[in-house]
């Protein structure tokens, strides 16, 4: 029997993995704005005055489909082998891969934004706020913060290097 290993595969095929775990980056984005919102909602409960924590979801979540969209549009029309979107995805992948990733930026951003706000509020001197129930561990918000910064670098670090690689090739 033969061991299954990433060599015997084609460019092809290899393109497509990464273009599913591109999607799983946006996915993962959207978990990070997800719970940014609500870090920001368990800082700020009951404070009328404070930022709305579910202001910049909905702009996320239509802006980066249309990011993806403008992506397929633009291929559409600058790339003369473009005939069908599915064949397309399949034969090449990994000119896709930039819109994708491109899309996982604009909720990776707005979580950063938003736990940037939790953060600053859990920072404050002030240690009773109006509403707070329980605040949060100043080091539990740093450490939603690192790992939302963490993705955001990451998904920027994939994209640069897949228009990198389109260049290149």
């Amino acid at each position: 029997m033969q061991e299954a290993t990433l060599s015997r595969l084609t460019q092809s095929q290899v393109d497509f993995l990464m273009l599913l775990l591109a999607s799983i980056a946006v996915a993962l984005s959207f978990f990070f704005l997800h719970q940014a919102r609500r870090f920001q909602r368990w800082i700020t409960l009951a404070d009328v005055e404070a930022p709305d924590p579910a202001s910049g979801v909905y702009l996320a979540a239509i802006l980066a489909p249309v990011v993806i969209v403008v992506w397929v549009v633009f291929l559409a029309i600058t790339d003369v082998k473009f005939k069908n979107l599915w064949d397309y995805t399949l034969i090449y992948a990994a000119t896709l891969i930039p819109g994708v990733l491109l899309a996982s930026l604009i909720p990776a951003g707005i979580a950063v934004f938003k736990l940037g706000i939790a953060a600053s509020i859990a920072d404050s001197d002030v240690d009773e706020t109006p509403g707070v129930r329980k605040k949060p561990r100043r080091a539990t918000v740093r450490l939603a913060v690192f790992f939302a910064v963490l993705n955001m670098l990451s998904n920027s670090g994939a994209f640069v290097a897949s228009i990198i690689k389109l260049l290149v090739a």
